[in-house]
């Protein structure tokens, strides 16, 4: 049974992940009225990966908004009645039909832009700092990660398309013109004026059947098996957040003399449209014995 304590965290915890919802849910919706704008947060949410990807089957919107087919359906159902998107159907599976914008949908998304980075703006200023420390529990974890065949694209930094090359492949820019199911977390680096990004491949695959990208930036490799430490924190990752938590994540293992191996990972486990209980990591490989003598 939990103590008193820990209880009153996981109450407190629910309580303001209900009360940042409902407010960046009001506060968007009001934004949007005051600017003219008759779209809801789900809605714009829906736009946003069609829009950067150019098109989406229903199922990739739903694997991408972390939603329901049902409740992907009834979203696209009504932005088609308002014009700002169309269903076409997919060139190779005509039992598919792809998600696409209207001129008036790819400027209401960009019209909506300013108003969604306002609404964060200001549902962060609102909440308190006694309920923010509540999301400051600074979770470590030492695990086990077997190998797996991940997926790399590099590239200087100011280039923000790693994401989108990636999206393309998993979508069927490949050799076999294969959908590959999408899975978290993704991973992301920097180094040596370098950034990298990383998708995670499903178990089936290995590195004779997994298809090669079309997009010579991207690499195929299966990752070694080994311990990482983590550090867990929400809201929205940026480079000031995972500097201050790969220091927090070093200073628990110079505590644990645990020696750390090469550079830190920052580890998202969400769609970037996902604007409430998030999850991220910073996370680092360590030299690790289970069985110190």
């Amino acid at each position: 049974m939990e103590n008193k304590d820990s209880l009153q965290f996981h109450m407190n915890m629910g309580k303001l992940i209900s009360s940042v919802h409902n407010m960046i849910t009001r506060r968007f919706v009001q934004n949007a009225h005051e600017a003219g704008l008759d779209i809801s947060l789900d809605q714009w949410m829906v736009l946003g990966p069609i829009h950067y990807h150019g098109d989406a089957s229903q199922k990739l919107l739903s694997d991408f908004c972390f939603k329901d087919k049902t409740s992907i359906t009834r979203i696209v159902n009504t932005l088609e009645k308002k014009n700002l998107v169309v269903r076409v159907p997919d060139q190779l599976d005509h039992r598919v039909n792809r998600v696409i914008l209207t001129t008036a949908g790819k400027q209401l998304f960009n019209d909506v832009l300013p108003i969604m980075n306002k609404t964060k703006k200001e549902v962060s200023r609102d909440i308190a700092e006694s309920d923010i420390e509540i999301f400051k529990d600074n979770d470590f974890e030492i695990r086990y990660y077997p190998p797996v065949i991940k997926a790399k694209v590099l590239s200087e930094n100011g280039s923000n398309n790693n994401f989108m090359k990636l999206f393309k492949y998993i979508s069927g820019n490949n050799s076999n013109n294969e959908k590959i199911a999408m899975t978290t977390p993704v991973y992301l680096s920097n180094q040596d004026n370098t950034n990298a990004m990383e998708f995670v491949m499903p178990a089936k695959f290995n590195m004779e059947n997994i298809s090669k990208p079309n997009d010579d930036k991207i690499k195929i490799y299966e990752s070694k098996a080994g311990h990482y430490a983590s550090v867990r924190f929400g809201g929205w990752g940026n480079r000031k957040k995972v500097k201050n938590y790969s220091n927090v994540l070093y200073d628990k293992l110079n505590e644990l003399d645990v020696k750390h191996v090469g550079s830190p990972y920052f580890v998202s486990y969400n769609s970037p449209y996902k604007v409430f209980n998030r999850r991220n990591e910073v996370m680092v490989k360590i030299e690790y014995n289970t069985n110190p003598q």
